[in-house]
């Protein structure tokens, strides 16, 4: 499992900085990775209204890493299982989805913030974390995004089947944008606002998301960790 230590220890590694940059003249400078980052603008009552859908089955989805996409095609095999075997329409079901911890989170972005963050940033990754990209190309955009074909398991596909929603963790985002900081050259403010200025149809932002997992519980979705 990939989770946001994924991250945070490449930005460990940001303490050496002063050191390289003094023992060689011509490497540009490290972006400040003790920056402070913009403060989330959270609306709960939006939240909230995200889930206005009267739907009789409500699904919770989660994932921490990107694992080929799989949070979706599970989302997918749900869907098809209440159509074809128990007659319910797509129109009865409300899926949600909460990325947090890891790289997860780079599934609810759009091709923008895959073609100038994420693939850039594959250099700052462990090895195991560049492995999970390895099926993107620079400048392929998100991979998991667009449908391929009618009823497919991307996102677009089953926000425009049954209005799926999509919540990404916050603290994650800020993990990446100061983890990515450096190799990017970026300072992680910017890294983090064009994040939000990116996000996939139906994806929201949220202060956590362990605090979203509960907070869709309390409102009766079934959860399914499709992580384990």
């Amino acid at each position: 499992m990939h989770t946001r230590k994924d991250f945070l220890a490449v930005a460990s590694l940001a303490a050496l900085a002063p050191q390289i940059a003094s023992a060689s003249p011509s490497q540009p400078p490290a972006a400040p990775l003790h920056e402070v980052l913009p403060k989330l603008k959270f609306d709960v009552a939006a939240f909230h209204a995200t889930l206005s859908k009267e739907a009789a089955h409500r699904h919770l989805f989660s994932a921490v890493p990107l694992d080929s996409g799989t949070i979706f095609a599970a989302i997918r095999n749900t869907l098809d299982a209440y159509r074809d075997f128990l007659g319910v329409g797509y129109e009865q079901i409300l899926p949600v989805a909460v990325l947090y911890h890891g790289v997860s989170i780079a599934l609810g972005f759009n091709d923008a913030a895959w073609n100038e963050l994420f693939l850039p940033a594959m250099a700052s990754y462990p090895p195991a974390v560049r492995a999970a990209f390895s099926a993107a190309r620079r400048g392929g955009g998100n991979p998991y995004l667009h449908a391929r074909e009618a009823h497919d398991w991307s996102l677009e596909s089953l926000v425009a089947d049954c209005g799926l929603r999509t919540y990404i963790c916050n603290n994650a985002m800020r993990a990446f944008a100061t983890s990515a900081a450096k190799t990017l050259q970026m300072k992680p403010s910017a890294i983090y606002t064009k994040l939000t200025a990116n996000l996939a149809t139906n994806a929201m932002v949220v202060p956590a998301g362990v605090w979203a997992i509960h907070a869709l519980q309390e409102r009766h979705f079934t959860l399914l960790e499709t992580s384990v």
